[in-house]
């Protein structure tokens, strides 16, 4: 969990989830440490690049998956 859902179009479901964090300091320190794990693994450079590799080569067909 690296993040919260609030409904689109929906202030009142918005302004209900930032007074819970307003009110929780620590559900925030724990969200970004979440948040920062999450862009680590799935969005760091090396991540995308990676992924991106393995879409050349399916499309390319070289067989080689990393």
């Amino acid at each position: 969990n690296a993040g919260f859902f609030v409904p689109p179009e929906n202030p009142t479901a918005l302004a209900a989830r930032l007074r819970e964090l307003a009110d929780s300091p620590a559900t925030c320190e724990q969200a970004g440490r979440r948040g920062r794990e999450w862009v680590n693994v799935n969005a760091s450079r090396r991540a995308l690049a990676g992924r991106y590799l393995d879409l050349l080569h399916a499309v390319v067909g070289s067989g080689r998956p990393r």
